[in-house]
Order: C-alpha cells, then sequence, then structure tokens
C-alpha cells in the first residue's frame, strides 16, 4: 500500500506498507527513517523476509525534509506511519513492532565498538531483546541494551556485561510514538538502532538482518493466520476519511 504515484512518482513521502498474507509471526518490522538512518530499511526488509513476519513498513520522507523533524514519523503522532502502525498493532498490541533505526558511534559516549543499542523503550528489558541481543553477539557484534535496571540486576549483567544500562539513555526509543502507542494498549515494543559499521557494509547489513529475524522468530508468538481483511478494509476506509475530507 502507498501514496498515488504522479508519471510514476511519489509526491507527499508518505511511504511503502506491505502486508504478508501467510505470516507465521505476529510481527510488524518497522523502518522510520529509511532516508536518514542509511541502509537501514534493507536491514529491515531482510528480516521481515526472513522471519516471515506479518508486516513491513517503511518512511519515504526524510525526517527533516521540511526543516528539522517535521517528517520523523517515529516522533509524531499525526502521520501516515503512525495510523498504519495503530491500525496494524491489534486491539492490544498483538503485533510486536521491531524498530529498525541507525546511530554514529561517533556521537555518543558508548562502549569503544558498540555495534548495536537494543531496548524495550520503558527501561525494561523484554524476552525479545535477550534474544536479539544474543543473536547478534552470536553473529560477531558488541551489543548492548538500553535499561533502568540497577546495574548489578541479571538482567543488565545478561546483556551489558556490567555497564550501566543508562549509558545508552540517548538511543532507548522512550519518546518514540509507535513504543508509547503500543505500550500504552498492553503490547510490547523493539528499538533496534544500528551503528554505521552494521549498516554501511553489505555483508554486516545480511548478518544483522539474519539476526534480527532469527530473534523475532525466537520471542514472536505464531500467528493464527493473516492479518485479517475486514480490518485492513477498515483501515483504508478510516484513512481515506481522514485525508481526504
Amino acid at each position: 500500500m502507498r501514496e498515488e504515484l504522479v508519471a510514476n512518482v511519489p509526491t507527499r513521502g508518505w511511504g511503502s506498507f506491505f502486508i504478508n498474507l501467510n505470516s507465521s509471526v505476529n510481527v510488524l518490522v518497522e523502518t522510520p527513517h529509511v532516508r536518514f538512518d542509511t541502509r537501514s530499511w534493507e536491514i529491515g526488509a531482510l528480516a521481515f523476509e526472513q522471519s516471515n513476519a506479518l508486516g513491513f513498513l517503511m518512511n519515504g520522507a526524510h525526517r527533516n525534509t521540511n526543516g528539522v523533524g517535521t517528517a520523523d514519523v517515529a516522533h509524531l503522532v499525526e502521520s501516515i506511519f503512525q495510523e498504519v502502525h495503530i491500525a496494524w498493532n491489534g486491539p492490544s498490541g498483538e503485533n510486536t513492532a521491531w524498530s529498525i533505526h541507525g546511530f554514529d558511534d561517533a556521537n555518543h559516549a558508548f562502549p569503544a565498538g558498540t555495534d548495536a543499542v537494543l531496548s524495550s523503550g520503558d527501561g525494561s528489558i523484554s524476552q525479545a531483546v535477550v534474544d536479539l541481543d544474543q543473536s547478534l553477539t552470536d553473529a560477531g557484534f558488541l551489543s548492548y541494551a538500553y535499561n533502568t535496571l540497577p546495574i548489578n540486576d541479571p538482567l543488565n549483567l545478561l546483556v551489558n556485561d556490567g555497564v550501566d544500562g543508562t549509558t545508552f539513555s540517548s538511543l532507548g526509543g522512550t519518546t518514540n510514538v509507535q513504543g508509547m502507542y503500543s505500550r500504552g494498549i498492553g503490547g510490547d515494543f523493539i528499538h533496534v538502532e544500528l551503528e554505521q559499521s552494521i549498516r554501511f557494509d553489505a555483508q554486516n547489513r545480511a548478518l544483522a538482518g539474519a539476526a534480527i529475524a532469527e530473534a523475532i522468530v525466537a520471542s514472536a508468538v505464531p500467528a493464527p493466520g493473516a492479518l485479517p481483511l475486514l480490518a485492513t478494509g477498515a483501515f483504508v476506509i478510516a484513512l481515506r476519511r481522514k485525508l481526504w475530507r
């Protein structure tokens, strides 16, 4: 699903959204900064395909296209991206969103060589974060997780090897509106930040995509079937009313 093209070109930058009618896990893979977080969408696409997830959401405009933050859909409640997230997240957030982002380690005071920063967005450490941390570690990457647990808490020791979880608060995803919505209705949210060392290298992108897919499958609830078409149809009708009223 995407906006109508003009002379075969998108003019609004609303993005593209895909439903997998034969999905096996209730997961949405989301890439909200595809024109800013370089190559993040490629990793997201690999994770979506290899995990056989339910949905794949891609934004379509640079986050600063009309000024700083004007199209940053991870922090805007009024966007097509957010409307799709709401419609496909499920009544109780049962279709868990995995949000793929990117960062430059030079801009953060992280341990040397940090390749990935993971979070649940609320300061806790979910099983999905534990699974993804292990998958990324097995793939040869140095992964940490933002959390607000005591430094000696067993979960923090498991994912951070004794590094204080608040060290990574700048990439904690705490203000991500998709995460806030999902948690607000009882669902989970996984925020994945990948350093340039992963995103700028084709082999590392492939490894990261496979690692994310592995973690999705390990932690996700099996899908009973495709997203109900009635719900999808209702969403399309509501969206048309919202956009063209």
